[in-house]
């Protein structure tokens, strides 16, 4: 190889060389450039002073003579697409953020001066930069006189021998464009490909830019909304004192009659609970009488049912307003289900038998034993239905039908369908819409009179309680169906479980004999609950009010007390704070027992120092659960050769009356003669143990007693007691 030969190929990578790196001198520029444009935005927080920086450095690095950088916008009034009917954005529009000052006298001059800042807006698109924006595409014109693509330049207006328009977009939108002019050896591509991470950085300052906006203007709507609001409770307030003696008087107004509201449930509820509870109380009395005959048992049965039943129609008032605070809630126990489905079906049974009609209750044989539900509240659903039914059906018959399936994929869930049919004058579509709602009824008028239209209310709640909803299906003069579906908890080995023991069975308890002293200023109450405990084995003591019931404290020191709260003289809370404050009886057991059924009551008998509450009418299973729970009490059971069916009672009814030893009948005729009626029964119950013979006497002197005819039972048993001098 020749000498000259390498001294040429030497040269050219020297120039190569210092192509590359004049190329990346450029490049450098450039990044610098794009670096300080981003610093001025972000400490100054305004496009133009950017955009400024860019613009400047762009000509110098691309040797040219003038330029700008401009953002697309759109006018307001657009075109109607007729394809879609709607209107669609304005015409399109460049706004400058940075221009040269190509100002050629003093009018154009003092244009730029004005305009420039605030941003150049151009409109006519028939222009080589026009040509960029209509198409979206680059455009080079290194000979723009001649180019078709031109629109003219005015008069004075400085050469334009070169021009290089490009684009920019953002998510495929086009944002804005730059536009160069008369580089001394024209533009090419490779300008273009230089000058794209220019263009990626215009493109992020305009939508940082435009983002500032759209937060700017947003703290500016922000800012004038707090200013009106601000003016408005300036107002409000202006307003507010202006009507304070109104409010005041209103309020006034308002808690007074809240308050007698208050009183008049309260007063409403003690007052009718009270004769409740004797009714409810001797039902359960006599019930547990072995000496009962069978007619006479089921008899009492249906006084007990149709008692309670009374009582739920006086809780649908204090439910309403319940439902109305949203304070109603479910308490579900164990109860034995078939059972308590015959109780609902034997009270609806009679009615439907009082007016000629026939009900057929059609219980699944694959109902389970024991259920975990609101018993209470399941009751009161059920009766309102059935009672509606008999209500509104004058002929045929009403059908009570209970269906129950077991969830497969849940043990011990069952799916129970309740459903009440009748054929009855039926419901249009309209009265199906209304009767849900409160005081709404519907149908004959002189019917609409048996009830408070709150039933359906009331039990549309507690059914919406269960997760579930009542339906209706009815035509009118064919008849009605109503039912819901609620998932219920089964309750395991119903019949091991202890809680659930058969209280009528109990005889007696094991132990030392326990003083129970019972605080309430109706004898009737006192009542029922010494016949409830006397005859078996307890130490009942009485007291009329609180100061009476401190008395007696003293004197007998009971195991356990049971008070009322609304009492003369001393009330129950009184009488009980002074209990907790004798160190000498504070740790005694005190049972509140009240007609009240408002929270409140209960938890300030709790605070005041009450170890429970147990609400009048006095349910015996629960009066014997707190006697077990707080006096350890191991309860006697009647065994199964202690019953007497009906038959052998029948018996020994017609057999002659066998009396007791002399000493025993003198006892009970002195207790007859001190009208000690309780200690009588429980004396002569306790010979039942000793000599069944003596049964045909204990049934005539316990029917005697219980029915309060001292004067009877005195003579009769001073008949075998001079028989047998």
């Amino acid at each position: 190889m020749e000498i000259s030969d390498l001294t040429t190929d030497h040269n050219t990578e020297l120039l190569k060389i210092k192509e590359a790196l004049r190329q990346q001198e450029k490049s450098t520029k450039l990044l610098e450039a794009i670096t300080l444009a981003q610093s001025q935005f972000i400490v100054e927080s305004n496009p133009r002073i950017a955009f400024n920086v860019l613009l400047d450095n762009l000509l110098i690095l691309t040797e040219s003579e003038y330029g700008f950088i401009g953002e697309m916008h759109y006018t307001e009034a657009g075109d109607i697409d007729m394809t879609t009917h709607m209107k669609v954005r304005g015409n399109p529009y460049l706004k400058t953020h940075a221009i040269t000052n190509i100002a050629w006298n003093e009018e154009t001059r003092a244009f730029y001066e004005e305009n420039a800042p605030k941003g150049m807006e151009f409109h006519n698109l028939k222009t080589l930069f026009g040509a960029v924006i209509v198409t979206g595409e680059p455009v080079i014109s290194n000979s723009p006189t001649t180019d078709p693509r031109r629109g003219g330049i005015p008069d004075g207006h400085p050469p334009l021998n070169a021009f290089l328009g490009l684009p920019f977009y953002s998510n495929k939108q086009l944002v804005g464009m730059v536009g160069i002019a008369n580089r001394p050896n024209g533009y090419d591509e490779s300008v273009i490909a230089y000058l794209q991470p220019f263009l990626a950085t215009c493109t992020n300052l305009i939508e940082s830019h435009r983002n500032y906006k759209r937060r700017e203007q947003a703290e500016t709507a922000l800012r004038q909304s707090q200013e009106l609001l601000q003016k408005a409770n300036e107002e409000l307030e202006i307003r507010v004192e202006q009507r304070t003696e109104q409010l005041r008087q209103a309020k006034i107004t308002a808690d007074s009659a809240n308050k007698a509201k208050s009183e008049f449930l309260a007063n409403m509820s003690h007052e009718l609970r009270t004769p409740l509870n004797g009714i409810l109380g001797y039902a359960q009395i006599i019930k547990r009488s072995q000496s009962l005959p069978e007619s006479h048992r089921k008899g009492i049965d249906i006084i007990q049912q149709c008692a309670s039943h009374l009582l739920t129609l006086i809780n649908d008032i204090l439910d309403l307003s319940k439902i109305e605070a949203r304070k109603m809630e479910l308490h579900p126990i164990n109860f034995h289900f078939p059972s308590f489905l015959e109780g609902v079906a034997e009270i609806c049974k009679i009615r439907a038998e009082q007016k000629g009609i026939a009900f057929l209750y059609q219980p699944d044989p694959q109902l389970p034993i024991g259920l975990f539900a609101d018993e209470k509240r399941l009751r009161q659903v059920l009766i309102n239905l059935l009672s509606n039914a008999t209500k509104f059906t004058d002929q045929g018959s009403v059908t009570f039908r209970i269906q129950s399936h077991p969830i497969t994929n849940q043990d011990l869930v069952h799916k129970i369908c309740f459903e009440v049919e009748d054929t009855g004058v039926g419901l249009t579509q309209e009265q199906i819409e209304k009767i849900f709602l409160p005081f709404e009824q519907v149908g004959d008028t002189k019917k609409q009179a048996e009830g408070t239209g709150l039933g359906l209310a009331i039990s549309q709640n507690i059914v919406s309680l269960m997760n579930s909803k009542i339906q209706v299906k009815s035509y009118p003069q064919q008849g009605s169906s109503f039912w819901f579906e609620v998932q219920l908890h089964e309750v395991e080995n119903w019949f091991e479980d202890p809680n659930l023991k058969d209280f009528s069975a109990i005889v007696g308890y094991e132990g030392t004999k326990q003083k129970i002293l019972v605080v309430d200023d109706k004898w009737e109450n006192r009542s029922v609950i010494s016949n409830l405990l006397a005859p078996l084995g307890f130490d009942v003591i009485e007291a009329s009010d609180g100061q009476e019931g401190l008395e007696i404290t003293s004197k007998y020191q009971p195991d356990l007390i049971i008070t009322d709260l609304v009492m003369p003289v001393m009330d129950g809370f009184n009488f009980i704070k002074n209990i907790r404050q004798s160190p000498k009886f504070k740790d005694i057991v005190i049972v509140v027992s009240s007609a009240s059924v408002f929270e409140t009551d209960q938890y300030k008998s709790i605070d005041a120092g009450a170890n429970d509450f147990l609400v009048k009418p006095i349910q015996v299973d629960m009066l014997f659960r707190l006697l077990s729970k707080f006096l350890k009490i191991n309860w006697i059971y009647r065994s199964n050769n202690q019953n007497i069916d009906k038959t052998f009672t029948t018996q020994l009814q017609s057999q002659t009356i066998i009396p007791p030893a002399q000493e025993i009948l003198q006892n009970l005729y002195q207790l007859a003669k001190k009208g000690d009626i309780y200690a009588v029964i429980n004396e002569v119950n306790k010979l039942e143990d000793t000599d069944t013979n003596l049964i045909p006497f204990i049934q005539k002197v316990t029917q005697l007693g219980q029915n309060f005819q001292i004067k009877l039972l005195r003579d009769f048993l001073k008949t075998f007691i001079d028989e047998l001098q």
